[in-house]
């Protein structure tokens, strides 16, 4: 295994942990993925293990075709929603990282969706089409999914999975965290400055 894949594992394994510890992953929910540095593979997170307990040594290495090609334990099954990782590799070689988060605010979005005009400069600049992110319905793990994230996130690797969570890209791992968090803080800003009342005042053009 070469220095480049250990930092790549260690990275996806820091970043899970962040994600948990800011709770925009849930025990159970949520996945991440980075691009191997032959661009033929991916490393990926496994089903069935609390998100803050996730070593390097339960990651997967998956080929694009879907195919496994290395894991230290054998018990373990890369996460259900694979084949969503997998479009979106396919969709665009620029991507080399996808989160797919379930912090309570997007998660909330997903379920009851409102139209979020850019509230600040952050905002406008990270996420300014939130509102036309949304992705009908489809059953976690299914190929319907995976078609309909890559119909939308290809715009600005953002996707909110209706009533399920978050999907983000970009070409690495730190500018999809930086997006996962971006999106969660500005539904979050919106339901505060609601609960403040008042005349809302969008970000002047």
């Amino acid at each position: 295994m070469s220095i480049h894949d250990e930092h790549n594992k260690q990275e996806l394994c820091n970043a899970m942990k962040e994600l948990y510890s800011q709770r925009l992953l849930t025990d159970i929910g949520g996945n991440l993925s980075c691009r191997v540095n032959d661009q033929e593979s991916i490393w990926i997170t496994p089903s069935g293990i609390k998100k803050d307990r996730v070593t390097t040594l339960d990651l997967i290495k998956v080929a694009l075709d879907g195919t496994i090609l290395e894991r230290a334990k054998e018990h373990l099954r890369p996460s259900v929603e694979l084949p969503l990782h997998l479009a979106i590799y396919a969709e665009d070689d620029d991507y080399n990282a996808v989160i797919h988060s379930h912090g309570p605010f997007s998660t909330a979005f997903s379920i009851a969706p409102v139209e979020i005009p850019p509230l600040t400069y952050e905002t406008k600049l990270l996420v300014p089409n939130l509102n036309d992110s949304l992705v009908p319905y489809a059953p976690s793990g299914s190929t319907e999914l995976a078609s309909a994230v890559t119909k939308v996130i290809t715009d600005a690797g953002v996707a909110i999975l209706q009533n399920h969570g978050l999907v983000t890209t970009a070409g690495t791992l730190e500018h999809a965290l930086i997006l996962t968090r971006a999106v969660e803080e500005t539904i979050q800003l919106y339901c505060l400055a609601r609960q403040v009342g008042g005349n809302l005042s969008p970000f002047p053009d």
